[in-house]
């Protein structure tokens, strides 16, 4: 029995001290050894062991910081339609993401300028912030989205001042930079095929001749053709959207999959399938969304997510996207410079980079 006295602990301790080189063996024995316990048991006999992806995916969940490292993230996924977080939840020790608050406090001070990130989001989050706190100094009882989240806290308490901010400035952001990523693939896409736009300029000229006080959409579809098209082949959501499997289990690609698993699919996975958009998944071709019946195609269009987790700016997005492309091609002409060097880079959204024009007013 252990002796519970000082003397004991003194023992003990001295023991500890005289064989601390051992004690350190074993105790790095010990994780070495439940850590390939673990990778074997995810490998060959976790109910999600047959599901494709590399080793790392198997163990942790840091394998997405390392390929999103890399800027080609959304081409990596290609291959793989089904992916799945093989942890029984996102609840881990590896996920950085549940960190995201200490991060935002003592990791992005020091290391938001390399990143860009506070130059982007400093000014506005604090702006957040101090709203989100007169607004709850004041009541909060807004009738308005913070006053809704403010309604909700009483009896979420982790729904907190700083998680509101959060919320308020994704808000903002949310819409920026995907929107803009998709007018730039909607260029480049013209421009790289004059065939289409100059069809789109005489359909906009017709309108425009025949009714002068009515906007009509691109390709006469109530949502423009060529823009489906557009963000089919260049999407600008990179990441796959998490979903939490329910706790009873379901079936995915005829396997089980155990509840609590996170699983996703990538726009740039289910954009690009032979088994859906046929041999020339990879071309342009704005026509396919002409036919009498596409409804079959806009099931598998995923760029703004889908089902009841459909992105809520769809529509704004779409409105931006229809009448700036308009305004723009019937007053202006555009032309891809030669030295254009076009690349994409992918974190969480992809970034189409080096796209250069030569911008020239149109003759009226």
């Amino acid at each position: 029995m252990l002796d519970p006295t000082l003397l004991g602990y003194r023992k003990m301790l001295a023991f500890a001290q005289s064989h601390s080189p051992h004690l350190f063996l074993v105790f790095v024995s010990a994780l070495l050894i439940a850590s390939a316990a673990f990778a074997v048991y995810q490998c060959y006999f976790s109910p999600l062991a047959s599901f494709p992806g590399p080793f790392a995916t198997k163990v942790t969940t840091l394998w997405r910081a390392y390929t999103t490292s890399l800027g080609q993230w959304h081409l990596w996924l290609a291959p793989l339609p089904l992916l799945c977080n093989l942890f029984p939840s996102d609840h881990s020790v590896f996920n950085l993401l549940l960190y995201r608050e200490h991060a935002e406090r003592f990791i992005l001070p020091y290391i938001g300028n390399f990143l860009a990130a506070n130059d982007r989001n400093g000014y506005l989050f604090e702006f957040a912030k101090s709203e989100v706190q007169d607004r709850r100094d004041k009541g909060g009882n807004d009738m308005n989205i913070v006053g809704q989240f403010f309604q909700t806290a009483r009896s979420k308490s982790e729904l907190t001042n700083l998680s509101i901010s959060f919320m308020m400035t994704t808000n903002f952001f949310a819409g920026s930079d995907t929107t803009a990523i998709g007018l730039r693939s909607i260029f480049l896409n013209l421009l790289k095929h004059p065939r289409v736009l100059a069809k789109l300029r005489a359909e906009l000229e017709e309108r425009n001749q025949q009714s002068s006080s009515q906007t009509q959409s691109p390709f006469r579809k109530p949502k423009p053709a060529i823009i489906y098209e557009a963000l089919r082949v260049f999407s600008p959501v990179g990441f796959t959207p998490d979903r939490d499997v329910p706790k009873e289990g379901m079936t995915i690609c005829g396997k089980f999959v155990p509840g609590g698993t996170v699983v996703g699919s990538s726009p740039w996975v289910i954009h690009h399938m032979l088994e859906i958009w046929g041999p020339e998944n990879e071309e342009f071709k704005p026509e396919r969304w002409l036919g009498e019946d596409t409804s079959h195609l806009k099931r598998f269009f995923f760029a703004f997510g889908g089902g009841t987790r459909t992105c809520i700016g769809k529509d704004i997005s779409w409105l931006e996207m229809d009448k700036l492309v308009s305004t723009l091609l019937m007053r202006y002409n555009f032309k891809l410079v030669d030295e254009a060097d076009i690349t994409d880079v992918c974190s969480a959204l992809v970034f189409l980079k080096g796209l250069k024009v030569k911008i020239t007013m149109r003759e009226t």
